[in-house]
């Protein structure tokens, strides 16, 4: 009797053992659908100039917007794309303020990209992403020279 108790015990570990690791892979497949995990990308890795028909520079303050389509201001903006790494999504970046800028990317394929740098966040197509603060600096910089001097773009009526 004491060998059943015994075994039966055995087995009843085994089977949890076996369960919760069945669980953990399960977990462990489905993480890349967690929205909360920080995992790291470059969604402008493979951009390059020639990709890119024109961009729109908007900024508000001053409510203004340029058209950007000479190659070596395209080939300086995604220079600086190229380095943005996002993580996790997020829309913490609602509740911040400072100035909104927007770059609408025309890309040869006619597809639009709308990116806006914000701080430690950068929106692609209206989803938010956490981010290092230095690229987006970076835009927001490029976009203010933009604005501020001709920089070979031509402002939008």
């Amino acid at each position: 009797m004491k060998k059943h108790k015994k075994t039966i015990v055995i087995c009843s570990v085994m089977l949890a053992i076996v369960i919760l690791a069945i669980v953990l892979i399960k977990l462990g497949n489905n993480a890349d659908f967690n929205d909360n995990q920080e995992v790291s990308q470059k969604p402008f890795n493979d951009l390059s100039a020639e990709d890119i028909l024109s961009i729109t520079v908007f900024a508000i303050p001053p409510n203004e917007t340029v058209l950007v389509d000479d190659m070596v201001e395209i080939e300086i903006i995604v220079e600086i794309l190229r380095t943005v790494i996002i993580y996790q999504k997020s829309d913490e970046w609602k509740n911040t303020g400072g100035q909104g800028v927007t770059f609408t990317i025309s890309k040869t394929t006619d597809e639009v990209v709308e990116v806006r740098p914000y701080g430690s966040y950068l929106i692609i197509d209206g989803q938010g992403y956490r981010t290092e603060y230095q690229p987006s600096e970076n835009l927001n910089r490029i976009a203010n020279t933009i604005l501020d001097t001709p920089f070979g773009g031509k402002p939008i009526e």
